[in-house]
């Protein structure tokens, strides 16, 4: 069950993940609309198209990955693991990091909690729950309140000045 958890919490990362390219996804609606309605459309209209579209085919993807690792899919757990071969780059904390990613994806348990069988056993035992640890989300927590507070420093401090 804690390798259930490692998975499912790799589902998470991936819908924060997701949340932060929507909010560059919206940022690229922002300056399409600039762009059609602003003095220099041609310019301001194919960096929005650009953002949009990079930033929106992430968020979907990211979404999609989240959301397959959660549901404990195979299908998800190998695109989550081609973004973490790429995340080994960055190194020398991307290195650990998504080290650790690959081995939660891709080591033997991962693997089979991510099968079929597995399912099956969850489905048949649904009163079954793990609890995630008071810690964990006091940790989470804390990092989306960054996140949020970040945003908020980034749209108010070009309004200020």
């Amino acid at each position: 069950m804690n390798h259930e958890a490692s998975v499912r919490s790799l589902g998470l990362l991936y819908y924060i993940g997701s949340s932060i390219f929507i909010i560059g996804t919206i940022g690229g609606i922002f300056i399409l609309l600039a762009g059609i309605f602003g003095k220099d459309p041609e310019v301001t209209v194919g960096l929005g198209l650009i953002l949009l579209l990079i930033y929106g085919s992430f968020a979907g993807g990211f979404l999609f990955i989240g959301h397959g690792l959660r549901q404990l899919k195979n299908g998800p757990r190998i695109a989550a693991g081609i973004f973490s071969a790429i995340g080994l780059l960055g190194f020398p904390i991307g290195t650990i990091i998504h080290g650790y990613f690959l081995f939660v994806l891709f080591s033997e348990k991962g693997v089979y909690v991510c099968s079929e069988p597995y399912r099956q056993i969850v489905r048949a035992t649904p009163h079954i729950k793990y609890k995630t640890h008071w810690f964990v989300w006091t940790i989470a927590i804390v990092f989306l309140v960054i996140i949020v507070l970040s945003v908020l420093i980034g749209l108010i401090l070009p309004a200020i000045q």
